[in-house]
């Protein structure tokens, strides 16, 4: 995985909303309102390249057991910081996508947006 953080970029915390204001966090839950939908019953959910965590803190706000793994430690940084003042709960981790360390199936679904670009 190609690692082409820009420094700075997670500066912008952009917290996690309920009631979004800004185009980015009204994107967002409209992708997590896709990613619901097609969700079912799966209950334990992965976000590849998973950033600040929105995508996850929505599925850990609706009692999903939540996942998430990005090569930026930033990133991680601020979803640790967004689960703990959403007071969810979930597995954050640095990681690379192309090597990540769980077992094929253990996931009901995985998610990602924005990650495509960044892989070899």
């Amino acid at each position: 995985m190609m690692n082409n953080s820009i420094k700075g970029f997670w500066q912008e915390k952009c917290l996690i909303t309920d009631d979004p204001k800004t185009q980015r966090q009204f994107t967002f839950q409209k992708y997590y309102e896709i990613f619901q939908a097609l969700a079912g019953n799966r209950k334990k959910i992965l976000e590849v390249g998973c950033g600040r965590g929105t995508i996850i803190h929505y599925f850990a706000k609706d009692g999903k057991r939540v996942f998430g793994i990005d090569s930026d430690k930033e990133a991680i940084d601020l979803a640790k910081e967004n689960f703990t003042h959403g007071g969810v709960q979930g597995i954050l981790e640095v990681g690379n996508a192309e090597k990540m360390r769980f077992n094929n199936k253990y996931f009901d679904m995985s998610v990602s947006i924005g990650l495509l670009e960044h892989c070899e």
